[in-house]
C-alpha cells in the first residue's frame, strides 16, 4: 500500500514537471534581405539671374545703350521770325519779318529721363542777324534706340547787322548803330535715333516768343533830326513777336 502511494506521488510530480516546462520558442523566421531605399535624385534648380533679366530689359527699353551723363550736339536748320506779330511800341524797324538759315551748338547733362543744358544759336535772317543764348531742359522717353523729348528753352537774344533798308534813319546814321536785345522763350520737341552708344542723329523744332527792346539811337554831334525820325533818337522802342525753328542735329553722348 505504501509502495503504491509513493509511486503515485512520483508520477504526479513528473506530470507537473512536464506541464510546468515552458513550450520551446518557435524558431525565428529566416531573415529576408532588406534593400535600402534609393536616395532621392538631386534637384537641379535653374534660376535666371538678375543680370540676365536686366540685360534683356535694357535691350528692349533702350537698345542696350545704358545710362547717359553728358551730351554735346551741333544743329543746322531754318528759322522764321516776325518781330512785331504780337505788338510794337515806337519800334521804328521797317523790315520785321524774315527767314533764313540757323546754326547752333549745345551741351548739357542728363540724368535718366531729365536733361538740362545750354545752347547758342545764330539766326542768319535776310534783314538782320539774331543771336540766342539759351538755357534748355527736357523730359525724355526712350524705346529701344529711339529717344523723344518734350521741353522748353529760353534766354537772352540780341540783334545786329541790320540791312540798310531795315531801319528808317537820318541820312548820316548807319543802321548798324541800332542795337536790339531782349528775351526769347518757348517749347521744344525733339526726336533722336542712336546709331551707337556714343552717336545720335535727330531733328527738333521749337516755337518761341520774342520780347525785344530798342534803345534810343545816339544823335550824331552837331546834327539835327527831322520830326520824322525824332522818336528814333529820343525814345526807346519795344516789340513782342514770334519765331519758329526747325533743325537737324548730330549728337555725341557720354
Amino acid at each position: 500500500m505504501a509502495a503504491s502511494l509513493i509511486s503515485a506521488a512520483a508520477r504526479s510530480a513528473a506530470a507537473q514537471d512536464v506541464q510546468a516546462a515552458p513550450a520551446s520558442a518557435a524558431p525565428p523566421a529566416p531573415a529576408q534581405d532588406v534593400q535600402p531605399a534609393p536616395a532621392p535624385a538631386p534637384t537641379v534648380v535653374v534660376q535666371k539671374t538678375e543680370t540676365d533679366k536686366d540685360s534683356a530689359t535694357r535691350q528692349l527699353e533702350d537698345g542696350g545703350l545704358g545710362l547717359e551723363w553728358l551730351y554735346l550736339n551741333a544743329d543746322l536748320g531754318a528759322a522764321y521770325t516776325d518781330l512785331v506779330s504780337l505788338r510794337s511800341s515806337n519800334w521804328q524797324i521797317v523790315d520785321n519779318t524774315a527767314t533764313g538759315a540757323a546754326f547752333g551748338v549745345g551741351a548739357g547733362v542728363r540724368i535718366v529721363f531729365f536733361s538740362a543744358g545750354i545752347r547758342v544759336r545764330d539766326l542768319e535772317m535776310t534783314s538782320f542777324n539774331m543771336w540766342e543764348t539759351d538755357l534748355e531742359a527736357a523730359l525724355h522717353f526712350r524705346i529701344w534706340r529711339i529717344d523723344g523729348a518734350i521741353g522748353a528753352r529760353g534766354g537772352y537774344a540780341f540783334l545786329g547787322q541790320f540791312s540798310p533798308d531795315a531801319i528808317a534813319t537820318s541820312a548820316t546814321t548807319n543802321a548798324s548803330n541800332v542795337t536790339v536785345h531782349g528775351w526769347n522763350v518757348g517749347p521744344t520737341v525733339d526726336l533722336d535715333f542712336y546709331l551707337s552708344k556714343l552717336i545720335s542723329i535727330g531733328v527738333d523744332a521749337n516755337a518761341e516768343l520774342l520780347f525785344l527792346e530798342r534803345p534810343p539811337l545816339a544823335l550824331p554831334a552837331g546834327e539835327t533830326v527831322s520830326p520824322a525820325y525824332a522818336s528814333l533818337y529820343q525814345d526807346s522802342g519795344s516789340s513782342a513777336g514770334l519765331g519758329f525753328l526747325a533743325m537737324s542735329h548730330v549728337g555725341v553722348h557720354f
